[in-house]
């Protein structure tokens, strides 16, 4: 998850201590981590890819366009079956 997260922020989060994990990014908001539609886009799609590998469903398109911080992405991606 975080790698997708990183993927679609304009940062480069996994570079640098204070944003290297899920943990320390989880409160950040699609704004504050420079990830525009696009950015989103990417973070779905390279997710749900993940998910896929795993045998899971994709995270639900309502459930997604709800998200606006890390936490969230964390929190749908762990509701899929």
């Amino acid at each position: 998850m975080f790698y997708a997260i990183d993927k679609g922020s304009n940062y480069d989060l996994a570079l640098y201590p204070t944003s290297n994990s899920i943990d320390k990014i989880a409160k950040l908001t699609f704004a504050q981590l420079l990830m525009d539609k696009q950015g989103q886009a990417m973070m779905w799609s390279v997710l749900n890819a993940g998910l896929a590998l795993l045998d899971r469903s994709k995270i639900d398109p309502a459930a997604a366009s709800k998200c606006k911080t890390a936490a969230d992405v964390l929190a749908a991606a762990k509701a899929t079956t």
